[in-house]
């Protein structure tokens, strides 16, 4: 076959571009070999088309012009990449690198993500179609277990190629180790809650690896092995296949092949992966607490922790409370059941799986990237949905989540730990019963004033408004403070606030003479209006204080 007529036979599969070798569509093709370990050439021949999926080629920062030069020397027939990245800039730079190879003799295609391995060889014309991709994926995993990528990570990853489901990676007490999302588009969570329910309730076979437990949830099909080593469990395999019409053969045969790959690297996680990650999360402690003060030394630990130093961030925690307790702050003593920890982490990984986590007490402390393009509304709609799944699993426990500001640099996130912390400690005091989402931005006056709660301007404020109303509160027993504040929240619209606190508008406005002459200021003035909000923040301050 000539790459030009599988060109045009693969556009069917979506957009596909040429991006370098225009004048090399004529070239034979003679066999498909699917590169996944891309500098690992060396069962590479000549007439080949050779297929390169750009995930572990952009994670492990390659050099595609070198690649493409080896495969020069090789004299294949056509290179396909298949890219799934979305983030423009990097797949612009990447298009930009290989359009600069020189002297290329073979045309180069890039195709999106729903071209699939199997629809290449069908194209192609091979006949035994599964025996020839459980071969490939041999190979290449042999290739990756002799290179620098060894990673538990890039293993499901080129697992996943072959079977195009996602696959989950659950520690022995379902702990996601690792989660690979074949096809963004179905935009779907990592359904833990009933693959975890399936795992506790005894109805996985944990018998043999090699024995799976099928489950058919409506569309949705779940395959999960036990991964054993003698007599030890070290975790699960879960293939989440959204339509159900997976091959069990195929499936069964092809994780023969990789789950030993799995195992062995698990072993290694175990033992590594526990002190890495030690260190991984002590750094992150570090840049938290804002224990580093040296730029540099912070570069340095996040080359070694492959932590990008420029990238926008923001935190966010989640505050877990018993509905029988009674603490406001993240950092109180009450400790919640470390079972209760990690389901609620669980949970919230299925929904936010690409954030960093750390657990502190009470709180979950989560790092994410700041995608400017996700509405901040579209983002607090996921986070009410994750609080009522929680609070649907756990209904003897509250959940509340605080929200940062973003900042563009990994050295600024002791500042978005601390608007964060602010947020929850804030939050759960002035919106109790009302809401509980809590972001910085809606809470920042709050923060300024917190910040100068004992300055003598401050309190002097605070004297000649609010407590001077709370006094009068006391010994007459009168509602000005309740009526002030429904007041504000009204925004200034008597009507509205007179049928919050469910009186007579005549009624309100009694009680606004009076309180405007206990304190001297009309509520007609602007500056008067200003100094009632900030003197009612500061009662909340106040009463965080004490």
């Amino acid at each position: 076959m000539e790459c030009k007529k599988l060109f045009n036979e693969i556009k069917v599969f979506g957009k596909v571009n040429i991006l370098n070798g225009y004048d090399y569509l004529s070239n034979k093709i003679k066999d498909v070999q699917f590169l996944n370990v891309p500098d690992k050439t060396y069962w590479i021949s000549e007439n080949d088309l050779v297929v390169l999926n750009s995930d572990i080629l952009i994670s492990e920062k390659m050099s595609i012009i070198n690649i493409i030069n080896l495969l020069k020397q090789k004299k294949i027939s056509a290179l396909i990449i298949i890219n799934q990245e979305t983030d423009i800039e990097i797949k612009t730079k990447l298009e930009q690198m290989i359009k600069l190879v020189d002297q290329i003799n073979f045309p180069i295609l890039e195709a999106n993500y729903d071209l699939d391995y199997r629809s290449i060889l069908s194209i192609i014309g091979e006949n035994n179609i599964d025996s020839y991709l459980i071969n490939q994926l041999k190979n290449n995993l042999l290739s990756l277990k002799d290179s620098s990528y060894y990673t538990l990570t890039n293993i499901i990853l080129i697992y996943s190629y072959y079977i195009k489901q996602s696959i989950l990676l659950l520690s022995d007490n379902c702990k996601i180790l690792d989660y690979i999302e074949i096809n963004r588009k179905h935009n779907k969570n990592i359904p833990i809650s009933y693959i975890s329910e399936l795992i506790n309730n005894g109805s996985i076979d944990r018998s043999s690896t090699l024995k799976p437990s099928i489950y058919i949830d409506k569309n949705d099909k779940y395959t999960i092995f036990p991964l054993k080593l003698y007599t030890r469990l070290l975790g699960y395999l879960c293939l989440i296949n959204y339509d159900s019409k997976s091959d069990s053969k195929y499936d069964l045969r092809i994780a023969n092949e990789v789950i030993p790959f799995i195992i062995i690297s698990m072993m290694s996680y175990h033992q590594n992966e526990m002190i890495y990650n030690k260190s991984k999360d002590e750094f992150v402690r570090g840049i938290l607490y804002g224990l580093y003060s040296d730029k540099k030394i912070i570069e340095n630990e996040c080359n070694y922790f492959n932590f990008k130093y420029n990238l926008k961030r923001f935190v966010w925690l989640i505050h877990i409370k018993h509905l029988n307790k009674s603490h406001l702050n993240p950092a109180s003593s009450d400790r919640i059941p470390r079972k209760i920890i990690d389901k609620t982490l669980n949970i919230s990984k299925s929904r936010f799986y690409e954030d960093y986590s750390i657990c502190e007490n009470s709180t979950i402390i989560f790092i994410r990237l700041k995608h400017d393009e996700l509405p901040n509304a579209k983002l607090n709609e996921s986070y009410a949905n994750l609080l009522k799944e929680l609070e649907i699993q756990m209904p003897e426990y509250s959940f509340s989540i605080g929200i940062s500001r973003a900042y563009n640099t990994i050295d600024r996130l002791n500042l978005a730990y601390e608007d964060a912390v602010f947020s929850i400690k804030m939050g759960l005091n002035i919106f109790k019963n009302v809401k509980s989402i809590y972001p910085y931005d809606d809470l920042i006056v709050y923060h300024l004033l917190y910040s100068i709660k004992n300055n003598p301007i401050i309190e002097r404020l605070y004297k000649n408004s609010i407590d001077k109303l709370i006094k009068f509160d006391k010994e007459n027993n009168t509602e000005l403070l309740k009526t002030i504040k429904s007041v504000i929240n009204s925004s200034y619209n008597f009507n509205a606030a007179a049928d919050g606190l469910f009186i007579h508008r005549n009624t309100l406005y009694q009680r606004i003479k009076k309180i405007e002459s206990i304190t001297g200021y009309s509520l007609n003035n602007s500056e008067a209006r200003l100094l009632f909000q900030l003197g009612i923040k500061i009662h909340d301050i106040y009463i965080l204080s004490m």
